[in-house]
């Protein structure tokens, strides 16, 4: 279920690795109808998300539809379109 502030988006550039602040974790895109966000989860809410949707390989995000949470000019991914 989607609420009022939130919207699907496309997941794209998926890569796990070291972000420019020194952290491990998954680095992505998201692309909604109007917005466009880089998008980061520390590598416990990474194995979370993998775990719960039962992905094995990271490039099978790729192109995913996802739920992202909008707050003025923030945008946050909530998951995955289920």
């Amino acid at each position: 279920m989607i609420n009022e502030n939130e919207q699907l988006a496309i997941m794209d550039s998926v890569r796990f690795g070291v972000n420019d602040r020194g952290w491990v974790g998954l680095s992505f895109g998201v692309k909604a109808i109007r917005y466009g966000s880089g998008q980061f989860l520390s590598i416990h809410e990474t194995e979370d998300l993998l775990k719960r949707h039962e992905i094995s390989d990271i490039n099978h995000l790729n192109g995913k539809p996802c739920i992202i949470e909008i707050d003025g000019d923030i945008m946050r991914f909530v998951d995955l379109w289920k």
